[in-house]
């Protein structure tokens, strides 16, 4: 227990500038306090300060943008994965027979994987820049947008299909994994990962 509360302490440390969290560290460490105080402490400092970020405009425009053009990703990433999933499960399903007889049909699911890829590129960059502008509007506030973000990835995958998705696919999307599992995977991975990556090089190289 004592051990996660000093991770819990380190997390939150770092939400702080670099002079203050060495300060307050050494304070921390100094009164001989327990993992439980340190979290205390740390928790009660870090609201006060993100408190005092939250009264600018910026943030919250942060907040907004994250909120509208992430709900936009996630119906687009909802899409691609659908869209790939009757491409993957055809290749899947049908591998050997395309490799001993059907050269024309592999390539034409050639084709597909460079669209497939092409479509995956480009949702993963407008995550990134979505992520970029953000924390450039969030400043030292982007934690807690970053903490939002990947909140609403998490759980803003539309569970239904958009319209016409499963008609003449039902062998595809009667597969669990398929329906329910990989929109999960391709959210996380275009959109989840390159957003907050986004976020963290703006912070890094410019902030």
């Amino acid at each position: 227990m004592q051990r996660f509360c000093w991770w819990v302490a380190e997390l939150l440390s770092r939400t702080l500038e670099a002079e203050e969290r060495e300060a307050v560290s050494g304070d921390i460490v100094e009164a001989g306090a327990s993992g439980i105080q340190a979290v205390r402490d740390l928790l009660g400092l870090v609201v006060r300060r993100q408190s005092a970020l939250w009264k600018s405009w910026k943030p919250w425009a942060a907040l907004a943008g994250l909120a509208i053009f992430g709900f936009l990703l996630s119906q687009d990433s909802r899409r691609a994965a659908d869209r790939s999933a009757v491409f993957i499960w055809l290749y899947a399903n049908n591998w050997d027979s395309m490799q001993i007889t059907n050269a024309a049909l592999r390539s034409v699911l050639a084709q597909y994987t460079e669209a497939i890829a092409l479509m995956y590129l480009a949702l993963a960059c407008r995550a990134w820049l979505v992520g970029f502008v953000a924390g450039y509007l969030s400043g030292r506030a982007a934690l807690v947008n970053a903490a939002l973000f990947t909140l609403m990835a998490l759980i803003g995958v539309p569970m239904v299909a958009p319209h016409g998705t499963y008609v003449g696919h039902i062998a595809v999307f009667s597969v669990f994994f398929y329906h329910a599992i990989f929109p999960w995977i391709v959210q996380v991975i275009l959109i989840l990962l390159p957003g907050v990556w986004g976020m963290r090089h703006f912070r890094e190289k410019y902030a």
